[in-house]
């Protein structure tokens, strides 16, 4: 293979992995059952190909009520928000159905891909809809 078609080659494997969305969400409580721990961690794209990230890490306490209160949240957003679902989607957070969405089809997709996969067009279909489902106010 020339050398000019190989660099080609490598360029474009680059380029395609780069642009491979996807959705990380984790959870557990401690062993007391009296603390929660959440992490998440969410890239995808606007809708001109800019990449943006969102990670969040959330500690909750257990209340005498048995509700969680939030101690800790720390989030973390990186990127081109332009685009004005992803901006709102940041700024007000996921609704219900947002979240259940990422807890649900996002998670059981990202757990069928195979380990190694550069790219998965179902996954990143499925981002791409959790950032439409956002209702930008007017």
């Amino acid at each position: 293979m020339p050398s000019g078609t190989k660099k080609a080659a490598a360029k474009a494997k680059k380029s395609s992995s780069a642009n491979t969305p996807f959705a990380l969400q984790i959870g557990f409580l401690t062993p007391d059952n009296k603390r929660r721990v959440e992490f998440g961690m969410l890239k995808a794209f606007t809708d001109d190909n800019k990449p943006l990230f969102v990670i969040v890490f959330i500690m909750s306490d257990l209340q005498p009520s048995g509700e969680f209160q939030e101690r800790v949240k720390v989030e973390v957003k990186v990127g081109d928000f332009l685009n004005a679902k992803a901006k709102t989607m940041i700024d007000q957070g996921l609704s219900l159905t947002q979240h259940q969405f990422l807890r649900g089809p996002i998670t059981t997709r990202a757990k069928q891909v195979p380990a190694g996969t550069k790219t998965d067009a179902k996954l990143s279909e499925l981002n791409n809809k959790l950032v439409d489902m956002t209702e930008v106010p007017e």
